[in-house]
């Protein structure tokens, strides 16, 4: 018998099992369903589906229905969810920081802190994986007061950063975060 290749699966059906690369498995299942930023977490999601099989349930042969169900819950998992467009998409919350320093009043550092605790609180409500923060640079910038990068800039940007890790993580402490910065 030929030596299965470590990321195969022999998929069970009629007669003798097929064996089958699951990533390209997938991609055949799921079609062109991929919308922004969601082909690396499928990618994810089927490596988790392969270790659970292989190392966690010591078995190399699956059915193509048992597959299918295990992916579909790894999906879940990631935070993946069908739109009405039939795309896989990420549950993501976006946060405007610069915009959110131009509306405190007076745009200072101690107004803002709590704004920004407010605004996080709210877009948790939504339950997302990914939390998209846009304008750092500049809100960081505005609030400094200052047209140019500074390396006291680059402290309450860092002080920023910090802060929302923290808050996510005594928002949520359980769940897995994406956090991406522009």
């Amino acid at each position: 018998m030929i030596q299965l290749h470590s990321d195969c699966l022999v998929f069970e059906g009629h007669g003798e099992g097929q064996p089958a690369h699951v990533e390209k498995l997938a991609a055949e299942i799921l079609g062109d369903v991929f919308g922004p930023g969601t082909k690396e977490l499928v990618r994810q999601a089927t490596a988790a589906v392969l270790h659970y099989f292989k190392h966690e349930q010591g078995r190399e042969t699956v059915t193509l229905g048992e597959f299918i169900q295990a992916l579909e819950h790894a999906l879940k998992a990631f935070g993946l969810h069908w739109n009405h467009k039939g795309q896989l998409h990420l549950r993501a919350a976006d946060m405007d920081l610069f915009h959110l320093a131009t509306a405190v009043s007076g745009g200072c550092e101690l107004m803002f802190f709590p704004s920004l605790h407010d605004e996080l609180r709210r877009q948790l409500r939504k339950s997302p994986r990914l939390l998209r923060l846009r304008g750092l640079r500049d809100c960081v910038k505005h609030l400094r007061g200052t047209r140019r990068w500074t390396t006291e800039c680059e402290q309450l940007s860092d002080q920023i950063v910090e802060f929302l890790r923290r808050r996510l993580a005594d928002e949520r402490p359980c769940e897995v975060w994406a956090m991406v910065i522009s």
